[in-house]
Parts: C-alpha cells; structure tokens; sequence
C-alpha cells in the first residue's frame, strides 16, 4: 500500500469515527429529548389525573354537604310540622275537653231550671192541693152545718106540731066549755061537728107543720149532699193533683238526670276522642321526627361514605400521579443515564486515534512515509 492509500485508509478511518460519534452524541441528544417529552407527558399526565381526581372530590364533598343540608332541612321541617300538629292537636284536645265543660254546665243549667220548674209546679200544686182540701173541709163543715140545720127543722116542726095540737086542744076545750054551760049536747048535731071541725082544722095545722118541717129538713139535707158531694169531688181532685204533681216531679227530676248523664257521656266521648286524636297525633309526629331522624342519619352516613370515597379517591388519584411522576423521573433518569453511556461511547471514540490506529496497521510499509506526514501536518 502506498502513502497516498495509507493516507485516504485513514482519512476514512477518521471519517466514520466522527460519523459514528456524531450518531451517538445524536442518539443521546434525541433519547435525552424523548425521555424529556414522556417524561413531561408521564407529568402532565399526572397533574391532569390530580386535577381530575380534585374535582370528582370536591363534586363528591359538595354532593355529600348538598345531600347533608337537604336532610338537614327535611329533619328541621318534619320537626316544625310534628310540632306544630302537635301544637293543634293539643288546641282541639283543649277546645273539645272545653266544650265538654260548656256542655256538662249548659246541662247542669238546664237541669237546674227543670228541678226549679219542678219545685215552683210542686209548691203550685202543694197550694192547689191544700185550697182544694181546704175547700173539702169547709164542704164537709157546709154538710154538717146542713144536717144539723135539717134537724133543727124537724125539731122546730115537732115544737110547732106539738104546739098546734096544743092550741087545738085549748080551742076544743074552749068550745067543750062553752057549749056545756049553754047545756048543750056534745055528742051530736052542730056541737059534734064544731068538735071535730076542730079537731080537723088542728090536724091539719099539725099535718102541714110536718109537712114544712119535713121539706126545711130536705132542702138541707139535699145542701148536705151537695156540700158532702163537693168535699168528696175537692178531695179526688186534690188526690188527683197531688199524683200528677208527684209523677210530674218524678219525671221532671228523671228528665234532669238524664239531661245531666247525657250530657257527661258525651262529655266523656268528646273527651276520648279528643284524647285519641292527641295521641295519634303525637304517635304520628314521634314516627314522623323518627322517620327524619333516620333519614338524617342515613344522609349523614352517606355524606361520611361520599367524603371517606372521595378523599380515598383523591388520595389512590394523588398516590397514582405521584406513581406517574416517579416513574415519570426515573424514565428521564434512566433515559439520561443511556444517553450519557452513548456520549460516554460517543466521546470515547478518537476521529484521529482510529486514523492513527489505520495507519498502524500500514506502519512498517508507509512509516516513513507517515513520519514525513506527520511532519508535514505538524509542520
């Protein structure tokens, strides 16, 4: 081989080192921009997965405090409701226990005024009844008074007959006399019948004497009767008012019992029914406040699941950008490292050792010849 080929082996030589240096120092430069680009992408990555991660969280955190106020709110509103039936139910329990009230004095009054009546119509009839009695004893006093004035009658008209036949006995004795010292006969012609014209006339005065007598004593007799009659009817008509009187009282204190025991039962029934509907309402609102507290409670449980699952997603979602970022770095790290081996590589390869090394291998040929070289190029 001659210099001049010794020189253009080397010369190549020299060429692809540099061109192999050049690729490697390339190679790493690019390797050192990709590592850079994932690693920038691994990151970005990463800070989008945070960013994503944060804001499912604080949707999750503001779902959970929506849902906590909303049963909050529910609670608070069922508490209000349940009390304000409450707040009614014992208004028309007092209302009705009130009106029971009214009702038992409305029919206490009531029977009041019906005894009153029943006393008032008892005390008129008790008036009724004595004036009636009263008018029986001064009938019965009439009756007797009739009767002994009936016997006064008849003792009159004995009196009267007794003195008629007195009378007729003197008139007789006159004639008898007067006719025996004229010396006439009695016992027959005008004398006899002058006697017993007498006696006629004197019977007669007598007869109709009895006869008066017996009429007086029947006139008051009949008023006897009459006056006994009265007596007898005021008497009935006084018994009579006296059963009406006891039957009307009987049934005017029977009406004001009742009015009364009426009225308490259905006082007792209002009152019951108003007491049932105090207690269904109270059991109503105790459910309706245990139904919002469980509600509560459930939504408040749920908010804690939604906060402990967002945070622990933040936190899986931060852990994994930081996993990214880690290996993000430890790519760029890696990838650095290679690329430094290849600029390690690339710098230990010399242009110039490698032409020296070519023109070695020619050296006992073209030693000379290259020591004039070097000579020349150092020269």
């Amino acid at each position: 081989m001659g210099l001049a080929g010794a020189f253009m082996s080397a010369s190549g030589a020299y060429s692809a080192a540099s061109s192999q240096q050049s690729m490697l120092y390339g190679q790493a430069n690019l390797d050192v921009i990709n590592a850079r680009m994932e690693s920038s992408a691994l990151s970005a990555a990463a800070n989008l997965d945070t960013i994503n991660a944060k804001a499912v969280a604080d949707a999750s955190l503001t779902n959970a405090s929506s849902l906590e106020i909303g049963a909050n709110a529910n609670y608070d509103l069922a508490t209000t409701s349940a009390k304000l039936d409450t707040i009614g139910a014992n208004a028309n329990y007092n209302a009705s226990v009130t009106q029971a009230g009214l009702g038992i004095v409305q029919a206490e009054g009531q029977a009041l005024n019906l005894t009153t009546k029943a006393g008032v119509d008892a005390i008129g009839a008790q008036t009724q009844e004595a004036g009636l009695n009263a008018g029986a004893i001064m009938a019965d006093n009439s009756a007797h008074l009739s009767e002994l004035q009936a016997q006064s009658a008849l003792l009159q008209g004995q009196h009267q007959e007794q003195a008629e036949m007195l009378q007729t006995a003197q008139m007789k004795g006159q004639q008898r006399a007067s006719m025996a010292a004229r010396g006439v006969d009695l016992g027959q012609g005008s004398p006899l019948n002058v006697l017993t014209s007498t006696d006629l006339a004197g019977a007669n005065a007598v007869i109709r004497t009895q006869q008066d007598a017996a009429m007086a004593a029947f006139g008051y007799r009949a008023q006897e009767a009459s006056a006994m009659i009265d007596a007898a009817g005021k008497r009935m008509q006084s018994g009579m008012v006296s059963i009406q009187s006891t039957l009307e009282t009987g049934l005017t204190n029977t009406q004001a019992t009742a009015v009364v025991a009426n009225a308490n039962a259905q006082a007792d029934l209002q009152k019951a029914l108003a007491q049932i509907g105090l207690t269904t309402t109270t059991a109503a609102d105790t459910a309706k406040i245990a139904y919002a507290g469980a509600d509560l409670t459930r939504a408040t449980a749920q908010a804690n699941t939604n906060r402990a699952l967002a945070l622990a997603g933040l936190n899986n979602a931060e852990a994994a950008a930081a996993l990214k970022q880690v290996t993000a770095n430890v790519l760029l790290e890696n990838q650095t490292a290679a690329a430094n081996v290849k600029a390690t590589e690339a710098a230990g390869i010399s242009p110039s050792m490698s032409a020296e090394s070519s023109l070695l291998t020619s050296a006992s040929r073209v030693a000379s010849t290259w020591y004039g070289y070097s000579k020349s190029i150092g020269g």
